[in-house]
Formats: C-alpha cells, structure tokens, sequence
C-alpha cells in the first residue's frame, strides 16, 4: 500500500519542486542577509508546497485513470496495482483530498503570519494545477504544458515564499490610490527565477519529446509535436546556454556570488547529459539526464551561494 501511495504521488519526483524552492531559499539569504529569516514560516512552508504538489500529481493520475482517451503506461501499471490490492478511485480520491486539505491549512497559517500575496499566488499555482489536468483542452496536452509547469514551479512557488518572508520585497508602497514598485528587486529576482524555470520546463519539454509518438495518437498537440523533435531538441539544448548565461550576469551584477561562478564545472556533465537524451531521447533511458541536470545545476547554484553566506 505505501509503495502504491509513494508512486501514485511521485515521490521520487518531487526533486523538481523542492530543489528550487531550496535554491531560491539560499539565494534570499544571500541578498537579505539572516536577521529577518523566519525559519518557521520557511518549514511550514516547504510542507505545505510538497502536499499541494503531491495532490497535484495525484490528481493528474486520478485525471489519467477516469478521463483521457489513452491511459500512459505509468497509469497503467498503477492501475494493475489497484487491482491486485483492491484499492479504489474512491480511496485514491480521498487520499487528493487529504493531501489538499494540509496544504491548504498550512498555507492559510502561512497568509496569516505573513500578507494577502501568498493567497493570490497561492490561488494562481491551485488554478494552473487544476487547467494542467482538467477542463476541455488540459495545459499539459497543448504547447503551454512546459510554460505551466516551469512557470509555476521555478517562478510562481518561489514567488509565494519571498512574500511570506518580506511583503515589502516587491512593493513599497500599496493603497487605493498608489501603487510603488521596487523595480530593482523585481528585475533581480526575474533575473534569479529564469533558472529554475528553464531547468524545470526543460523536464517538462523532455517528457513531451519522449511521447512525440505516443501523444500525436492521442490526439495532444504538445510542443514537441508542433515543432517537431529536431526544433524541440535545439529548445531543449538552449534552455541550458540560458541558464549558464544568466549565472555569468548574475555574478558581475553581484546578485550572486563570485563563488557561483564554480556551477560553471558543471558545464561538462550537463553537456555530456544532453548528449546521451539528444542521441536517444527514450523516457525509460535517458529521460533521467533532465532531472539529473535540474539537480546538479540548481544544487551546484545554491551550495556556492550557501558556503560564501558561512564564510561572510
């Protein structure tokens, strides 16, 4: 049964969503120092982001199970497992609700310690999760499914924690009248964002490459299927060159360390990653380099970022 649960969340795969909250955690204690720092806030938050995307997840397998024409293989052998331990859409039904329900707690105790712009944006991630599933034309069945999910999970979940730590960090000054944004900030952190949100879309686009076949018969218009497998992979590749490019900026802009200037060695490795997925773009084989890469870039990122904030 746990087994089961552990699939039917995809725990394994949730490497995607803490990683860059982790990432962007160390990044703001980099530019904002420590004082403010609500360790609290910071846990409950992780929490409440790992129960909402595991509901998340869920309910795209539950969205598997009951309406899309052709059921993946993954959904399949699910399915075979719930047969054999004579578990139902009804407990796997409750099980999404369960998991929303501590999100959803967690992350009103959250608004409450913190402002109205981690509900909106909270709002915002529920509303994208639910159209990625559901509704007649599903995110993750058009060329906006790489957008949802980078945007989201690189952009939007990071978002929502830098207001839960400073409301002040994007606007100074709110009221009915006037409306004064910190440019500076807003510009940084966008800056900061593009990386997760490349190596997180760059999964996304990974898995679609690998199911051109299977999704042009099911009748998905993803990315892949649009442009084709060669334009895709060319996308993919860039997504990379983005990523190191806007690291280089960071640093002589001092919004990140000299020390993060080290993610560069890990240039050979995701080269050597894309050239095995390029070469054999297979989920079952190589569809791992993506979040492989995800891992190292954004780990790599943040541990530089960490040991030049013990250093100082």
């Amino acid at each position: 049964m746990l087994l089961y649960l552990k699939d039917f969340v995809e725990l394994r795969t949730k490497v995607a969503s803490i990683i860059p909250l982790m990432y962007t955690i160390v990044v703001y204690l980099f530019l904002s120092g420590t004082d403010n720092f609500n360790i609290g806030i910071t846990i409950i938050f992780i929490i409440s982001m790992l129960c909402l995307d595991m509901a998340t997840t869920a309910l795209n397998h539950l969205a598997g199970f009951t309406i899309e024409k052709e059921i993946s293989m993954y959904d399949q052998e699910l399915l075979q497992r719930m047969n054999r331990l004579g578990i139902t859409h009804k407990f796997n039904k409750a099980v999404i609700i369960i998991l929303l329900t501590c999100g959803i707690i967690l992350g009103l105790v959250i608004v409450l310690n913190s402002n109205i712009f981690v509900l909106l944006i909270g709002m915002l991630c529920v509303l994208v999760a639910l159209l990625y599933s559901y509704g007649p034309l599903p995110l993750k069945n058009t060329c906006l499914g790489e957008v949802a999910s980078g945007v989201t999970l690189g952009a939007l979940v990071p978002l929502a924690y830098l207001f839960s730590q400073d409301s002040q960090m994007f606007i100074e000054t709110l009221n009915f009248e006037v409306l004064i944004m910190n440019i500076p900030a807003v510009i940084t952190w966008a800056f900061i964002l593009i990386i997760p949100v490349m190596v997180v879309a760059n999964i996304m686009l990974a898995n679609n490459i690998c199911d051109v076949h299977k999704d042009s018969q099911s009748g998905r218009r993803t990315l892949p299927i649009l442009f084709g497998k060669q334009i895709s992979l060319l996308l993919w590749m860039l997504g990379y060159v983005i990523v190191y490019i806007d690291v280089i900026g960071l640093v002589l802009f001092q919004k990140l360390p000299t020390l993060a200037l080290l993610a560069l060695l890990t240039v050979p490795i995701v080269l050597r990653n894309t050239r095995r997925f390029i070469s054999k773009p297979v989920k079952s084989q190589t569809f791992k380099y993506a979040v492989f890469n995800l891992q190292i870039i954004l780990l790599s990122i943040g541990l530089a970022v960490l040991i030049d904030i013990i250093l100082n």
